[in-house]
């Protein structure tokens, strides 16, 4: 079984940072899952292109708003953007090129097939690398594929990957998500974090209101 804490993947190598997003990898490729999980941070007020040519990513948001545009083969928008808002879920089921907006931040889950290595960054075209088993095959254990492998035996287990070269955030810099336990903690890589909330998404000042509404409907 695997267990990990958020505020101990913040200051690892697990955060890697970008101009417009933050990703926080829970698992990674050498977790052996055949699936890669983050949260992802889009930060508010901008734009990323996207085209995860060799991957497939399904994204379901937990807070924020902001939308999707499909961007043509000339690299425009089609004019069509589908607004996103906490409950949505989309799926990049044909690697499909795209703007991704935040108009307030936006906090993701997201699953990639094949899993990512770890310390990834999208590269001019929008995408990240193509990924490559230990053998060099592509196929990772456990990873859907539509190739067909030569053999019927599967890749070893990878290798330990190269350190990663992320942006490290300094004490001061820490943000926190819902119910995770870092106070005193207000931007991540430059950018202003809402209030704290737990999984309801109150605050801690709706709870005590909440608490007091209670006691009333008790007495």
């Amino acid at each position: 079984m695997i267990v990990r804490r958020f505020e101990d993947i913040l200051p690892s190598a697990r955060a890697v940072h970008a101009d417009t997003w933050s990703s926080f990898r829970l698992l990674t490729r050498d977790d052996g899952m055949g699936f890669s999980l983050h949260e992802t941070w889009i930060h508010p007020g901008t734009q990323t292109h996207i085209w995860y040519k060799h991957h497939l990513e399904a994204v379901y948001c937990l807070e924020g708003e902001g939308e999707i545009e499909p961007v043509n083969a000339e690299g425009r928008g089609n004019g069509h953007p589908i607004p996103i808002k906490p409950g949505v879920m989309y799926a990049l089921d044909a690697h499909d090129r795209h703007f991704l907006r935040a108009r307030t931040r936006l906090r993701l889950i997201c699953v990639f097939n094949p899993p990512l290595r770890g310390d990834e960054k999208h590269g001019p075209d929008g995408a990240y690398a193509a990924p490559e088993s230990s053998e060099g095959s592509g196929v990772w254990p456990g990873v859907l594929t539509t190739q067909t492998p030569a053999a019927a035996t599967p890749a070893t287990s990878p290798a330990t990957p190269a350190s990663a070269t992320t942006v490290a955030i300094p004490e001061a810099a820490r943000a926190t998500p819902a119910g995770a336990a870092l106070p005193e903690i207000a931007t991540v890589a430059g950018h202003p974090v809402p209030p704290r909330v737990n999984g309801h998404g109150d605050t801690p000042a709706d709870d005590e209101d909440d608490d007091d509404e209670d006691e009333e409907e008790t007495r």
